[in-house]
């Protein structure tokens, strides 16, 4: 059979099928090295199982996960954790941006790069048969790429449109926001195979238009994080872009990551921050069947594509 499929690790499912999903998260990664910073080794598995199984007890049934090669990703730790919880997972495979890609992309053509992606997607990760079912998140360090992240683009790009695959694009601000969509775009990727991460209130409602309405999803995914918008911010640039008509190609997460933002050391976990802003919407008259959209019928939208089916 062929699509329209979304291809979870270990099996696709129909689009029909999605349940309530966080469209931008990370499972197992390490990614302390490549920054300097001890809080993004998130390779505490006990804890995140914790949280994993307190989002599943709490409604949540998948999640896509975007850590990277350069991230330190693991495919295989992810479907067992994501098993053991008894959690879908949409698999991300690609590279993120520089510093951190420059060790995997030097010296590699964008040629070969953009084959293993295909493979990853199509054939299964190297020595597994997991899938995966998205590209990225990707990225460019301020509103240039460097060489090495213009070859990774140059390979995503390639892979997205050989695939049919959705790409999430992570963005810092508006500039870099507008900057790596443009790339992308211009290496053929069509907009409404683009997920925009980190959307801000900062963000000109101008410019948010303008993408809704070439058909781009739009992702609100830092929830609950101490030191990104407020829910209550959230909330109301939501509902701006709703009463625009865009409420369709609105996704929700919690992009959790960092070892801090877990639930056994003070954080918010995968699911209150996403909790809180659904309640705040509801009490400011979006309907349930909005709401649905931004944890069901949006991500299911975003990640479905044509292929056949295993």
């Amino acid at each position: 059979m062929t699509g329209p499929l979304v291809r979870a690790l270990n099996r696709d499912i129909l689009p029909t099928d999605v349940g309530f999903t966080l469209s931008h998260e990370h499972v197992y990664c390490d990614f302390a090295e490549a920054t300097g910073d001890p809080d993004l080794r998130f390779t505490d598995e006990s804890a995140i199982l914790a949280d994993l199984r307190e989002a599943q007890t709490r409604g949540v049934q998948m999640l896509v996960e975007l850590s990277t090669y350069d991230m330190g990703g693991s495919p295989i730790r992810v479907a067992q954790m994501c098993e053991t919880t008894g959690l879908l997972v949409v698999k991300g495979t690609g590279w993120y941006r520089s510093p951190s890609l420059d060790a995997f992309i030097g010296g590699v053509e964008a040629q070969a790069l953009a084959a293993r992606a295909i493979a990853d997607i199509s054939d299964g990760f190297a020595g597994t048969e997991l899938r995966a079912g998205v590209l990225g998140e990707i990225g460019i360090t301020g509103s240039k790429p460097t060489p090495a992240e213009s070859v990774a683009l140059d390979a995503t790009a390639s892979a997205a449109i050989a695939t049919g695959v959705g790409v999430v694009a992570h963005t810092d601000d508006w500039l870099n926001a507008r900057s790596v969509i443009d790339e992308l775009t211009r290496r053929g990727v069509m907009r409404p195979r683009i997920m925009m991460s980190h959307c801000r209130r900062q963000d000109p409602l101008t410019g948010l238009l303008e993408l809704a309405d070439a058909g781009m999803t739009l992702s609100f995914d830092q929830l609950g994080h101490p030191k990104r918008d407020p829910v209550s911010a959230v909330a109301e640039r939501i509902c701006e872009l709703v009463s625009h008509g865009f409420g369709s190609q609105l996704v929700v997460s919690a992009d959790v990551g960092r070892s801090s933002r877990l639930r056994g050391v003070g954080g918010s976990g995968y699911v209150e921050g996403v909790h809180r802003l659904l309640a705040a919407l509801k009490a400011m008259g979006l309907s349930q069947d909005l709401l649905d959209g931004m944890t069901t019928t949006g991500p299911a939208r975003f990640l479905a594509f044509t292929g056949s089916r295993g």
